[in-house]
């Protein structure tokens, strides 16, 4: 991957973001003075929504590396559109996660000779990989947009290095 489409699957794993929450991010929802995001909407099959619940709709703290790749990533973009992450063939926002997931996810696990995996894997990617760092259960939970740690819990636990048997 390069590009635009490298940006929002590293900004993807880097922010726990779901694919929806991701296509919808405009730049009236970023605050980079305090690097945080404001996840409020979710694009889903064309059409801006709600995020998926409640709980979902956030404030998220961004990670080094999510705020370096946001930044390359405004500089990739002109100021006619509100969305941050384009379609880079069509200089247009993306329709859905369809589109991107069968023109880049799907071409790229196969170029890359990964085995298959869904694009909400970039989500537990995040969410491991933070629980690994010993970050709050409570915070990652918060950041996923989970109403509370039982979701974060029953999915990455296991993550959690001192309930982790091989450390």
């Amino acid at each position: 991957m390069t590009g635009q489409v490298r940006n929002l699957y590293e900004f993807g794993f880097w922010t726990g973001l779901r694919i929806s929450e991701l296509l919808a991010l405009r730049k009236c929802d970023v605050d980079l003075d305090r690097k945080v995001i404001f996840v409020i909407k979710a694009l889903v099959h064309g059409r801006e929504k709600e995020t998926k619940a409640r709980s979902s709709a956030r404030t998220h703290q961004l990670h080094d590396t999510a705020f370096q790749v946001l930044k390359a990533q405004l500089s990739l973009i002109s100021n006619e559109h509100e969305r941050i992450f384009l379609n880079p063939k069509t200089n247009q926002p993306w329709r859905d996660d369809r589109a991107i997931y069968h023109n880049c996810w799907v071409p790229s696990l196969k170029l890359s000779g990964v085995k298959f995996r869904k694009q909400y894997n970039t989500r537990h990617t995040y969410a491991s990989t933070m629980l690994t760092e010993n970050k709050p259960i409570a915070w990652v939970a918060k950041q996923l947009g989970h109403s509370d740690i039982t979701m974060t819990l029953s999915n990455y636990a296991r993550w959690i290095p001192e309930n982790n048997q091989e450390n």
